[in-house]
């Protein structure tokens, strides 16, 4: 699997001795550039692919809460925004739809042996 690692938010602590400036690092799944399915339509036969444009990281109020994880919103090259379960590689996405299609043969399969 292919993960990213993108570091991003920033803020220091002072007082008496020098500042530490602390960050945020988090892992993505899908790396901008990245070829991706859309998930839903996958699980109903249709593959439909979609390029990462860029990756959001959105939290409460844009404020940092421990405990909190931040939401990975992706926007794709057409604009679309779409979270992370949403989205698949190709191999899930063709596994996806051809479990669709077993599945529908075997119900055709069983309604032309109920006509019978």
């Amino acid at each position: 699997m292919n993960f990213s690692y993108i570091s991003s938010g920033a803020f220091s602590l002072g007082g008496c001795s020098s500042p530490i400036v602390l960050t945020q690092n988090f892992y993505i799944k899908f790396a901008v550039g990245s070829m991706v399915y859309i998930k839903a339509k996958a699980e109903i036969g249709k593959l439909e692919k979609i390029i990462i444009k860029k990756v959001n990281r959105n939290t409460l109020n844009n404020t940092q809460y421990s405990g909190v994880s931040p939401t990975i919103v992706y926007i794709d090259s057409l604009n679309g925004a779409w979270l992370e379960n949403e989205l698949c590689w190709e191999a899930m996405a063709l596994s996806l739809s051809i479990d669709y299609y077993e599945e529908l043969a075997q119900y055709n399969t069983n309604l032309v042996m109920q006509c019978k």
